[in-house]
């Protein structure tokens, strides 16, 4: 009995420190996971000012003055080497159509700059979220190596509790042996087969004469 009870508080060890593990693994990847999802918010954080208005204002009003910078350098520009310069009426109406035009395409480079700060965003994003999904795909197998992580110790105390009960079959106190009933000493207890008591009574109970059975 006490090595079973040894073997017993063996096993239960083993069992409790595999459970702690495996909440620790659990643990382990809960916080791996929230610290995911904080990169994540700060992420798409530092990307909203670049969609608000202030932002748009200045990529257009930066995409106009560049525009008007290229159209004033080919209204200056000669159109052709011998040809005659361009008239201050023709340069008058090129500059007001350059500003509309330049007007117009800053909202084409605001939409092309949104457009690049949106996918860089969504890569960044979607790196965070290819980690997260991966450490979470192992968690299983994770929490199968914390749940067998004490095998060897729990085998260990199976075996003293096994030991523990084989020792009461073979060292452990004998069980009372049935009376037999001898020929030299009548009813009692004999280690040997002589014969069963059923075969050595009458039916009220009372010893037959041998010499009667033999007959």
């Amino acid at each position: 009995m006490a090595l079973q009870a040894i073997g017993g508080t063996i096993q239960g060890i083993a069992a409790e420190q595999a459970q702690r593990k495996m909440s620790q693994a659990f643990a382990d990847e809960l916080m791996r996971q929230q610290r995911y999802s904080q990169q994540s918010f700060g992420t798409l954080e530092g990307a909203l000012p670049g969609m608000g208005v202030e932002t748009a204002r200045d990529q257009m009003a930066q995409g106009q003055a560049q525009r008007e910078k290229l159209y004033g350098e080919l209204l200056n520009s000669p159109t052709s080497a011998t040809g005659p310069a361009v008239s201050g009426r023709d340069m008058a109406f090129g500059k007001a159509s350059g500003s509309v035009r330049a007007k117009l395409g800053s909202y084409s480079d605001w939409e092309l700059m949104q457009h690049i700060n949106n996918i860089k965003t969504q890569n960044e994003l979607n790196k965070i979220s290819n980690f997260s999904a991966g450490w979470s795909s192992v968690l299983p197998e994770q929490l199968t190596d914390a749940q067998h992580s004490q095998d060897d110790l729990a085998f260990i105390g199976s075996l003293i509790s096994g030991g523990g009960g084989i020792a009461s079959l073979y060292g452990g106190p004998q069980s009372a042996k049935p009376a037999v009933y001898n020929l030299n000493n009548g009813y009692g207890v004999s280690s040997g087969a002589d014969f069963n008591v059923p075969s050595s009574i009458d039916q009220n109970g009372n010893p037959l004469d041998p010499s009667s059975i033999l007959a």
